[in-house]
């Protein structure tokens, strides 16, 4: 991701945790989570509670977009649109955002 990056990235649900890299456009933000994904991305608990039957499934997908937009037209024009198409195709019962 860069500054302005508008996009969204889809992570299919059984992406390994090893396999997720978190990146900023500040070397110093998000350290934790370039050390262990699981603090901000939760996708291993989430699975654990989903086994136990504490939650029904989850999506085939989940979704990131860089934090880093300093332009609200541009998340609202463009962001938001694409997060909607991309969640209308599975429509989730409940969205779990995750703000860093």
């Amino acid at each position: 991701y860069y500054k302005d990056d508008s996009s969204i990235r889809a992570i299919p649900s059984g992406t390994p945790v090893s396999d997720l890299r978190f990146s900023h456009i500040t070397e110093n933000y998000l350290v934790e989570a370039r050390q262990d994904p699981r603090c901000v991305f939760p996708l291993e608990a989430l699975q654990k509670l989903t086994q136990e039957g504490a939650i029904g499934s989850l999506s085939a997908n989940h979704y990131s977009a860089m934090g880093g937009i300093y332009s609200q037209r541009r998340v609202q024009e463009e962001l938001i649109p694409a997060l909607d198409k991309a969640l209308a195709i599975e429509p989730p019962d409940y969205v779990l955002l995750v703000p860093l």
